[in-house]
C-alpha cells in the first residue's frame, strides 16, 4: 500500500509541476504579446494605447515578468515619457529596469547593449537614473567614486 501512496504524492507533484510550468510559458507569451501590441501602439503614434498595455502589465504582473520583459517595459516607459507624464513613466521605466538587474543582471546587461542607436539613449539615461554600482551597460567605464585630483592630492602629501 505505500508504494501506491508514493506513486500517488509523486505523480499529484509532477502533474502541479507541469502545469505552473504551462501556466508560467503561457503568461511569458501573453506578456511578450502585450508587448508588441504596445510597441506597435508607439510605432502607430497610439501613446494612450500604449500607456494602457504598459501600466496593466506593470500594475499587475512586473513580478511575474522576465528578465527580458523587465527591459522591455522600461524602454516603452521611456518612450512614453516623451509624450507625456514624464517623471511617472521615468519612474516606472527605473523601477522596470532596476528590477531587471535584480532579477538576472548578465540578461539584463546583454539587453541593454544589443538596443539599436534609437534606444541606446534611453538605456544609458536609464543607467544614470538607476544610478546603481553595477548595472552600467556593457562597454561603460564604471566611475571612481573620489575624482581624480582628490587621489593625486593625497599621495604628494
Amino acid at each position: 500500500m505505500i508504494p501506491h501512496i508514493r506513486t500517488f504524492t509523486l505523480l499529484t507533484a509532477l502533474t502541479a509541476i507541469l502545469i505552473a510550468t504551462s501556466c508560467s510559458s503561457d503568461d511569458t507569451r501573453r506578456f511578450d504579446d502585450e508587448l508588441r501590441q504596445a510597441d506597435m501602439a508607439v510605432a502607430e503614434g497610439d501613446m494612450t494605447a500604449a500607456t494602457s498595455i504598459a501600466r496593466r502589465l506593470s500594475d499587475e504582473h512586473l513580478d511575474a515578468m522576465t528578465t527580458g520583459q523587465l527591459c522591455r517595459l522600461s524602454i516603452l516607459y521611456m518612450q512614453l515619457s516623451d509624450d507625456g507624464n514624464q517623471s511617472e513613466n521615468i519612474s516606472r521605466a527605473t523601477d522596470c529596469y532596476r528590477k531587471a538587474f535584480a532579477t538576472d543582471s548578465d540578461s539584463a546587461r546583454q539587453y541593454y547593449s544589443q538596443l539599436g542607436p534609437e534606444q541606446t539613449a534611453n538605456a544609458q539615461m536609464l543607467a544614470t537614473i538607476a544610478g546603481s554600482i553595477g548595472t552600467a551597460l556593457p562597454g561603460e567605464a564604471e566611475t571612481d567614486t573620489l575624482p581624480e585630483t582628490i587621489i593625486n592630492d593625497s599621495h604628494e602629501h
